[in-house]
């Protein structure tokens, strides 16, 4: 799936996508079931970042917003953590955090129950970054341990790969790695599952996304300066182009897998298709531009 700049995907969880348009309306969409629900409005936010995960003891789907507050004229970096869960379906406060997003902005990653951003406490120093998780049903944060990389990194970022948590660390536009966290929460688990020199794609190297294995397992499928995708086969460790007919020139990708995943809202209909919510959906795609399915 990819969107445009008019709609934007903030997650992806179970066949259930998170959504914002222009107007920073957001809603819950089932793309399958055509079935949604919009959030409460929070207003107009400068500076935040988001997630959309899962909370597997309540079985609840929380969206998180982690809201930068100081930073600027050497006030101490400082976020401020709202929580709206499909249950309660209003928006509440939780623990502060320390910290910011990195650059570049990128939303929450969701892997074994649990958000996971790379936040900083010094907006100049890369090697500052630290990976931050929350988890989703005790709503607390804390610190998830690095891979041992080379202490020269320029751009570090998180993804998940057949639902492990990975890192993907760039070092400037020579190279970049990209380790897998065989079991959660486990240093020693960090495996480097390849390493890819600039002379091996076009342009930059700075902007890879994991999105998925093969069906054999042996490759693995990238979005690549938001312009191309490609698999990199880890047996050959050759690069080779996907070509999509009809993709537009720029895009962002994310994984949705198909899925009847109720979101219960009760004023929708219980069975079968309503009309009169797909409507609704659509007006709300149009304050934006519509996904690109």
């Amino acid at each position: 799936m990819s969107y445009n700049h008019g709609v934007e995907i903030q997650g992806s969880c179970n066949g259930l996508l998170c959504i914002r348009n222009i107007v920073e309306d957001m809603a819950i969409w089932n793309p399958s079931t055509r079935k949604y629900q919009v959030l409460p409005y929070l207003g107009s936010c400068k500076g935040y970042v988001c997630g959309f995960g899962h909370d597997p003891i309540a079985d609840d789907y929380k969206v998180v917003k982690i809201i930068q507050l100081g930073g600027a004229d050497g006030k101490p970096l400082e976020s401020e953590v709202k929580v709206c869960s499909l249950k309660r379906n209003r928006w509440r406060k939780i623990q502060d955090i320390p910290c910011v997003s990195s650059f570049p902005v990128a939303n929450g990653v969701f892997a074994s129950g649990t958000l996971h951003w790379i936040l900083t406490q010094k907006l100049d120093l890369s090697e500052e970054n630290t990976i931050v998780a929350l988890d989703l049903a005790t709503e607390s944060f804390r610190e998830v341990p690095q891979p041992e990389c080379e202490r020269m990194i320029y751009q570090l970022n998180v993804g998940v790969l057949g639902g492990c948590l990975c890192v993907v660390a760039n070092h400037g536009d020579a190279r970049v790695d990209l380790w897998v966290m065989k079991e959660y929460g486990v240093k020693e688990s960090w495996t480097i599952l390849f390493s890819l020199a600039s002379e091996d794609v076009v342009g930059s190297l700075r902007f890879l996304k994991p999105l998925a294995y093969s069906s054999c397992g042996n490759q693995v499928l990238l979005e690549h300066d938001k312009i191309n995708l490609f698999w990199y086969d880890l047996e050959k460790k050759k690069a080779g182009d996907v070509w999509v007919p009809g993709m537009p020139f720029s895009y962002e990708t994310e994984v949705c897998l198909q899925s009847l995943v109720s979101l219960n809202v009760k004023r929708r209909k219980q069975n079968g298709e309503d009309n009169r919510d797909i409507k609704k959906m659509d007006d709300f795609l149009s304050e934006g531009f519509k996904l690109v399915l």
